[in-house]
């Protein structure tokens, strides 16, 4: 078995990028080695924060591909008595081959002379590295360090390239190819030579680097089951984080005094998590006194590294007590007045102005939703106060969370209090919903408003900026109407956020255009991803304006129909009716024009059919409307086979096309299902 192995030493970086990394170059050698039929057994990506490393075993052998090469037309390669021409001998002598050896295929054109020859299988180690220079070039970091000519996440500081126990000729990021690594930074900054994958992994674990992800995870579960006795894991999220912020794991276990008990969880949660990369132990009854974290250290004895984040994390809590008493003294009333200092876009104002609009749009979503508006527009005209706490000063991921927890301890209703804490959510694709109704509405009418803003104002995402962040507003709202199932006529919720920002400036006529394009391109990624057809997704599109929430439902009924082969009629049924109606006009259909049964029969039944789509609508039941539609199709179906629609008749002509056009409406008010993809 061979083995190809390569390290980058870099200076640190962060977990994020090492993410980053690993899926990029897993992707793209995968890319590479199945393009190229290099034979192998096992792929491995590895980080540290110092480092990333390629391990690449098998017998990376390729097979042996075949060229054809095509010469003259047989016509001018042979005389009329079938001897072979200049044309076909010179040829056969460019190829380093007998005439008689060379093939006839049939192309478009006629007859010609080709030769099928074996190429040479490649050498994987002529042409890889080469191509994987050119892939580490290509990580799509978020950021990156510049140095000389070079960009990377972080300076590269040495390359090791081994295959079969001897160096790989690779030059990358000014730096020569060698088989040295180093040790732990700290406590063994050694130069260790090495020959193997095998023996750098063992080596490294000498001088304190545990340099395999899965590896350095274990040991920190160890500890944790040690250290956190009977209380609760963290999230996987945090471990792995801690996985890829050190070398060499260590866990340790510190405590804080009980006074600091008296805060609410999130915030020392946020003190010690957020600030300082630590975890608030607990168990089912609650938060305790103590958090765990992760030492980059290899000594037993962690006693300076405990006392030293002993020391911090009571500073942070003292501070966030002293901010928390402080802060709850003052009503969020009071506190909106000062966000009249606070700017939130230079042409429509200040986050007053903002909360000014947002109690406007949560009124109107309340009468959308058919709720009483009074706690919703209450949590919207303070749920901005709490930018101007100190708290959030000091500790900025307690946005929205701070002033829920202010108006809670002040004794506020539950609506208002939860609508505040929660407006923010969704600010991930992971984070969860928010919980309660008001919530919802809140966080919804906030990314509308920060959507409508942003395009209003011509703060749209471009690249990597996004100032306003409309992309996470959108994904925010595709989530909160999908997976909250909130029924609101979401294209209204825009025009009245529009005619809000419209008593300042003057809006663009394609405003509503642009801001549907910019949110239904991103639900069509998220769509994809999760498995619906592009074609379907688009054909839905096409029908459904900006019923987000509709769409969804509409794809999984459509998918469900699929599934049961019963899609195709409807798909076929369409695509003739869209074929006669190209470039024809639309009249009413004149009953007495209907000479023939099967007009007279898809005229009736498209009636029926129309009352009962209009009754599955106002249920929101997709399968009955598709149901509803299925059953039309036969009635079509016989209209085409038995009546010419294209009469010689004007009028009897335009009344077969103004039936087909009825037909259409009613297709097409589920789905263009020309644009779906049939089985």
């Amino acid at each position: 078995m061979r083995e190809f192995f390569l390290e980058l030493l870099v200076e640190e970086m962060p977990p994020s990028h090492q993410w980053v990394a690993k899926e990029y170059l897993t992707e793209k050698i995968e890319e590479f080695l199945k393009e190229k039929g290099f034979s192998y057994d096992n792929l491995n990506i590895n980080t540290t924060p110092r480092r990333i490393t390629i391990e690449i075993t098998g017998s990376l052998e390729a097979m042996a591909g075949q060229e054809t090469v095509f010469g003259p037309p047989v016509s001018v390669a042979f005389d009329n008595e079938g001897n072979p021409t200049e044309a076909a001998i010179g040829f056969a002598k460019r190829l380093g081959v007998e005439v008689s050896e060379l093939d006839r295929v049939e192309k478009d054109r006629g007859e010609y002379l080709a030769y099928t020859r074996t190429l040479e299988a490649p050498e994987f180690k002529e042409i890889f590295p080469q191509v994987l220079v050119e892939i580490l070039y290509s990580i799509p970091f978020p950021k990156t360090m510049r140095w000389d000519n070079y960009r990377f996440s972080r300076r590269v500081k040495n390359i090791l390239a081994i295959m079969d126990g001897g160096i790989v000729k690779i030059e990358a990021f000014g730096l020569q190819a060698n088989r040295l690594t180093q040790g732990h930074r700290i406590f063994s900054p050694i130069l260790i030579e090495i020959s193997s994958a095998k023996e750098y992994f063992s080596l490294l674990k000498e001088a304190f680097v545990l340099a395999n992800n899965e590896e350095r995870k274990e040991k920190i579960l160890e500890g944790l089951k040690e250290k956190a006795e009977d209380s609760l894991l963290p999230p996987d999220e945090l471990i792995n984080y801690w996985r890829d912020s050190v070398e060499f794991p260590n866990v340790f276990r510190g405590e804080f005094p009980e006074k600091y008990m008296e805060l609410p969880e999130e915030i020392i949660s946020t003190s010690l998590e957020r600030e300082m990369g630590l975890y608030l132990l607990r168990d089912e009854k609650g938060a305790k006194n103590s958090f765990v974290g992760v030492a980059d250290n290899p000594n037993r004895e962690l006693k300076y590294v405990i006392s030293g984040n002993e020391r911090v994390a009571r500073a942070k809590l003292e501070d966030a007590l002293y901010f928390w008493k402080k802060d709850r003294e003052k009503s969020l009333e009071e506190l909106r007045e000062e966000l009249k200092n606070v700017l939130y876009n230079d042409i429509l104002g200040s986050y007053f102005d903002k909360t000014e609009r947002l109690e406007a749009l949560a009124g109107k979503a309340a009468e959308l939703t058919g709720i009483p508006p009074e706690k919703l527009q209450e949590a919207a005209r303070v749920c901005k106060s709490d930018l101007v706490t100190e708290l959030v000063g000091e500790f900025p991921s307690l946005q929205g969370i701070a002033g829920g927890l202010i108006l809670k301890y002040q004794g506020k209703d539950e609506g208002v209090w939860k609508a505040v804490y929660e407006h923010y959510l969704p600010a991930s694709q992971k984070d969860p919903l928010p919980s309660s109704l008001e919530g919802t509405l809140l966080s919804l009418v906030d990314k509308v408003d920060d959507l409508v803003s942003a395009f209003a104002t011509g703060y749209r995402p471009s690249g990597s900026g996004d100032p306003l962040g409309t992309r996470r507003a959108a994904l925010g709202i595709i989530r909160i109407l999908t997976e909250k199932e909130i029924s609101i006529e979401f294209e209204d919720l825009i025009n009245y956020a529009m005619g809000l920002i419209a008593e300042k400036i003057t809006l663009a006529d394609k405003l509503m255009d642009d801001i549907r394009e910019f949110v239904l391109k991103r639900y069509e990624k998220k769509l994809s991803e999760e498995g619906f057809e592009i074609g379907m997704i688009r054909g839905v599109f096409a029908s459904s304006g900006f019923d987000i929430g509709g769409i969804r439902k509409k794809l999984i009924s459509l998918k469900d129909l699929m599934e049961r082969e019963m899609l195709t009629t409807l798909i076929q049924t369409h695509k003739r009716v869209k074929n006669i109606l190209q470039n024809k006009e639309r009249t009413d259909v004149d009953t007495t024009f209907l000479n023939t049964p099967q007009e007279k029969e898809l005229h009736e039944i498209l009636s029926v059919v129309a009352q009962e789509i209009e009754g599955a609508k106002e249920k929101n039941n997709y399968t009955q409307i598709l149901n509803g539609l299925l059953w039309l199709c036969p009635f079509v179906d016989e209209l085409f086979n038995n009546v010419m629609i294209m009469d010689e008749d004007e009028k009897i002509r335009n009344n077969r096309i103004a039936l087909l056009w009825k037909v259409d409406d009613l297709l097409s008010g589920f789905a263009d299902f020309t644009q779906i993809q049939e089985n």
